[in-house]
């Protein structure tokens, strides 16, 4: 049995803070506008959590930003970002992630009477974007994906594999589980996220007759709208994975002059990246 916590925030709601610890396998945190308002779904990038991540604007944050345009926000917290599951970190796969994010899309529905109707990944969470089971498909408007997908033509580069975006100056307040998760990866190494999980990836992203292999059920199945936002190396991972699908329509955005992080938080996605995912909720409706 999977256990979850849930957080519901109201517009003018206060957060508690005590939850976010609890012993609990995954997490749910909901900004929640009206429930007439259509209702987002955001699977984060490898290192980052439902925390808030800017220190001056929140609108620097997606989820602000989102709710600030009239659409309810849930943001998942994945299995291994609280510490107390590090010893299990070996034993996750991607089923358990991809299980993990379906059970929260099933708790939205039957427990708060909301259809979650798009999925905005980032990063790693753009990857498990692409890879739910075909019934989650059939209830969606649409995919947004910034940064992220699986099949790629060059090899990543094994130096800055494991750096923390978290760390970075432009990020949040440094909580007590990333100083924690900082100090530990400092003086041990540990990765801090599952290997099997990774390792799962980097045999798909090799060419495309493994990501078809691994994965080809979930890709296939995928006839949405798909929105791709994003930035560094050509051919992007995003635009090689989404032509794999059956979608129809497919928006791509190749925003040349930033990076990866820029793409989730900072005053560029702000004013850039963020007003275009409102265009095209706005015009998929």
């Amino acid at each position: 049995m999977i256990k979850i916590w849930s957080h519901i925030k109201n517009l003018e709601g206060e957060e508690f803070e005590d939850l976010y610890f609890s012993n609990y396998d995954i997490g749910i945190r909901g900004l929640f506008y009206h429930k007439d308002c259509p209702s987002i779904f955001l699977l984060p990038g490898r290192w980052q959590n439902s925390k808030d991540f800017t220190f001056s604007n929140p609108y620097k944050d997606i989820k602000y930003y989102l709710l600030s345009k009239k659409y309810n926000v849930f943001i998942i917290d994945y299995r291994s970002t609280h510490l107390h599951c590090k010893k299990k970190f070996d034993l996750f796969t991607l089923d358990d992630f991809v299980e993990d994010i379906e059970y929260l899309i099933n708790f939205i529905d039957e427990e708060l009477k909301l259809t979650v109707k798009h999925i905005l990944g980032f990063s790693l969470g753009a990857s498990f974007a692409f890879l739910l089971n075909p019934h989650i498909y059939q209830i969606l408007t649409s995919l947004i994906i910034l940064d992220g997908g699986i099949l790629r033509k060059y090899e990543r580069n094994e130096s800055i594999q494991y750096v923390n975006p978290a760390w970075n100056k432009d990020y949040r307040k440094y909580n007590s589980h990333v100083q924690t998760s900082s100090v530990q990866y400092k003086l041990s190494g540990d990765k801090f996220f599952p290997e099997n999980l990774l390792n799962q990836f980097y045999f798909a992203s090799k060419s495309k007759e493994n990501l078809l292999q691994s994965f080809g059920r979930h890709i296939s199945s995928i006839k949405l709208p798909i929105l791709l936002l994003y930035a560094g190396k050509q051919p992007h991972r995003s635009v090689l994975t989404a032509n794999l699908t059956q979608s129809i329509k497919i928006k791509k955005i190749y925003l040349f002059d930033t990076n990866h992080l820029d793409m989730y938080t900072s005053t560029f996605s702000r004013y850039v990246v963020f007003p275009k995912i409102k265009h095209w909720l706005e015009g998929i409706k």
